[in-house]
């Protein structure tokens, strides 16, 4: 919110503004795991709603991030700068299509695997989970996002080198 106020240009400050939110959607996940642990921790609590109401939240901020990475960090799918009106890119690409399309794949799929790993830990009693089999889940998870982010860096380098400095939201 400081770089939104210290801006003056109207692109550059809905481009933090919209930074601030995406980073902002992550509050209600926050707070709905630890409202979740807090009453897993005192066993007398039915989880259903509260972990129904995380998914959606973190769904939510997912796709939310998802967006921001396709349309704001990698700038693909510009249409204001695209030739025609087909589905293209909207901008001069160094790598395949293809390698775009999986990184979009890739990039979206690990975000909402999280999801899934950690409604199953959530909707499971603590003392009757397969410790070893959430944790190789767990731990094939961390590789993964180390992965993921790393592709989002390659992205995101090729993005400035390609198109150089913010874009338009």
């Amino acid at each position: 919110m400081a770089e939104y106020n210290s801006t003056k240009d109207l692109n550059e400050r809905k481009r933090h503004l919209g930074n601030a939110l995406k980073y902002a959607s992550s509050y209600p996940v926050i707070w709905s795991t630890f409202y979740i642990n807090w009453h897993r921790k005192r066993q007398n609590f039915e989880l259903g709603l509260s972990v129904k109401l995380w998914i959606l939240v973190s769904v939510l901020n997912s796709l939310g991030s998802l967006y921001w990475d396709i349309f704001v960090d990698w700038r693909l799918f510009n249409f204001d700068d695209a030739k025609d009106d087909s589905l293209d890119f909207g901008r001069s690409l160094k790598f395949k299509k293809l390698y775009y399309l999986a990184a979009i794949i890739f990039n979206g799929g690990i975000r909402l695997f999280w999801i899934l790993k950690i409604s199953i830990f959530l909707n499971q009693n603590p003392l009757s989970q397969d410790f070893y089999s959430l944790s190789m889940l767990d731990f094939t998870l961390r590789i993964l996002e180390i992965v993921r982010r790393g592709v989002w860096v390659i992205f995101r380098f090729e993005r400035e080198w390609v198109v150089g400095g913010y874009g338009v939201l």
